[in-house]
């Protein structure tokens, strides 16, 4: 179980290195306005992402619970389209209609 919730965080990490390594790209600010608006660019773009990552693994979280207490085995319960399926299920009520959601995204 550590393995895995490490193996999530490490390619959250990753994808947080590779966001920060396009901040080399950004172009010097010419006047103090834009000086402003370049920290504001380069914080939401580099240290920022980390709320992003947060973001995706507190949602993961989520539909993981859901799918558990929706009687989906644990094996299963980390499944992206057993927790999608649960999801728009417990949303529409109706699994007719919430099939083909995932296919659509």
């Amino acid at each position: 179980m550590f393995g895995a919730a490490a193996a999530v965080v490490f390619s959250l990490i990753a994808q947080i290195g590779e966001q920060v390594d396009f901040l080399r790209f950004i172009p010097e600010p010419e006047t103090p306005r834009e000086r402003r608006r370049w920290w504001i660019a380069v914080m939401a773009g580099g240290p920022g992402w980390i709320l992003v990552g947060l973001l995706k693994i507190l949602g993961g979280s989520f539909l993981a619970v859901l799918a558990l207490n929706q009687g989906v085995p644990a094996g299963e319960a980390a499944d992206p389209t057993r927790m999608y399926m649960v999801a728009f299920n417990y949303i529409t009520h109706s699994p007719e209609v919430s099939s083909p959601w995932p296919a659509c995204s």
